[in-house]
């Protein structure tokens, strides 16, 4: 199966890239391309802006699970300090 994909995308790997990019439909993107080149690229910063404003929201709402989180483990942490210090002195729990 592997061999035969592998005949198939040796005897085509040239001719598709070609027979795209000759196509009048693809023609026809990159005229419009050339006309509407800021509206694209302002279309693109601002998808990308608001991408980046989500994942950085995305990571605080993380940070504050993970600094209670954090919070709890010292709580419990030093109350076992504590056990262990008064198991020191006392020799009693």
């Amino acid at each position: 199966m592997l061999r035969q994909a592998q005949t198939i995308f040796a005897k085509y790997r040239g001719r598709a890239f070609s027979a795209v990019a000759s196509h009048p439909l693809s023609m026809s993107v990159k005229e419009s391309w050339k006309e509407h080149r800021f509206g694209i690229y302002g279309a693109f910063a601002g998808g990308y802006v608001v991408h980046v404003v989500r994942c950085i929201y995305k990571r605080r709402e993380h940070w504050y699970k993970v600094d209670g989180m954090l919070q709890d483990y010292n709580k419990r942490l030093e109350k076992h300090y504590r056990a262990l210090r008064q198991l020191e002195n006392d020799g009693k729990p």
